[in-house]
């Protein structure tokens, strides 16, 4: 009989995702802002590579879903995905605040640290039957997600009223900004940008659990569930620049 001990070595022996591969979207991660930086300092030509990183942690997050034995690791793979409106987010604001001591940059190395050590740490495991589909969990996570779509939908009227000139743009956007900016609204939507964060990543997990290969059973329903992670962070970054003083 085999015991429990041993499943963790029988996995690592079946396992043939090596190290380099899950660990490479957190380093990814980690090195993106100094993608953004050489687009300045270097050459326009480098934003080939801010768009090039997002799509090799996309790849990245098919190889481990395949086998779903690093779940943790194919989770941070996901978070990758997002990396450029994360940081767009963490960016403005972090950087336009005077409240707490620290900045998107520093903030940001501090995450992407932390992801490499999980993903150097993690053990492979055996896919887990799921539990019960968490209904109320996926309800408040919609109803949150209809908040932030409704700030998304006047945060785009408000670049399409620049078609009728700049005037027009300037208007509505002070008529908007009348409402958003108020601190009730303030806190609604940044408490919503942080449950969609936390109610995604739950229910992701759980999804993960349920299917073998990730987030759906094969690659067109996982590229169909892709939207969810990267608008979540589309999003966040939409309200961060909106709600920022430095816009």
């Amino acid at each position: 009989m085999t015991s429990v001990a041993s499943v963790p070595a029988e996995l690592s022996e079946q396992s043939t995702v090596p190290m380099l591969v899950r660990v490479a979207p957190a380093v990814i991660g980690l090195l993106y802002p100094a993608l953004v930086w050489s687009v300045h300092a270097i050459s326009p030509l480098a934003l080939a590579l801010t768009l090039l990183a997002p799509g090799v942690c996309l790849y990245l997050a098919f190889r481990l879903a395949n086998e779903n034995h690093y779940r943790g690791a194919t989770m941070v793979a996901y978070f990758g995905v997002g990396a450029p409106a994360l940081y767009t987010f963490l960016g403005g604001w972090l950087d336009s605040q005077r409240w707490l001591p620290f900045r998107a940059n520093g903030v940001w190395v501090v995450i992407w640290c932390g992801l490499i050590i999980l993903t150097l740490v993690e053990r492979p495991r055996a896919t887990e039957a799921a539990s019960v589909r968490p209904a109320k969990l996926a309800f408040a996570h919609g109803i949150s997600a209809a908040v932030i779509t409704t700030f998304a939908v006047f945060h785009l009227s408000n670049h399409l009223a620049g078609v009728f000139g700049g005037g027009a743009h300037l208007a509505v956007m002070r008529v908007l900004r009348l409402v958003y900016r108020q601190p009730a609204v303030e806190v609604v939507l940044g408490s919503c940008v942080l449950f969609q964060v936390v109610s995604g990543s739950v229910l992701l997990f759980r999804r993960m659990r349920r299917f073998a290969g990730g987030l759906g059973r094969g690659p067109a329903e996982r590229v169909g569930r892709l939207p969810a992670v990267v608008l979540c962070f589309a999003y966040q970054r939409g309200a961060a620049r909106e709600v920022s003083p430095a816009h």
